[in-house]
């Protein structure tokens, strides 16, 4: 949505009426309306995308797991306490 969108404008005029008051006046919160909307989809997409990628994160390291081999039988473990 752009500030020159006719759906924008018609939004910010209609709730200029029903909060009584100017346009001028109802402009700023109506505005901020929008914007905080936005911000909380951006959240989520955010968050969506790094599911994503630490899902594909796992699925790769998975077989790199898989091709480990086990120690030789009989040999001390060293660096534990």
């Amino acid at each position: 949505m752009t500030a020159n969108s006719l759906l924008g404008q018609a939004r910010l005029v209609a709730d200029g009426a029903a909060q009584g008051v100017d346009a001028a006046t109802a402009k700023l919160p109506a505005i901020a309306q929008p914007s905080g909307q936005i911000q909380r989809h951006a959240l989520v997409m955010t968050y969506g995308d790094c599911f994503w990628l630490l899902g594909m994160t796992l699925l790769a390291i998975v077989p790199i797991v898989l091709l480990l081999r086990r120690p030789a039988p009989g040999l001390a473990v060293s660096g534990g306490h």
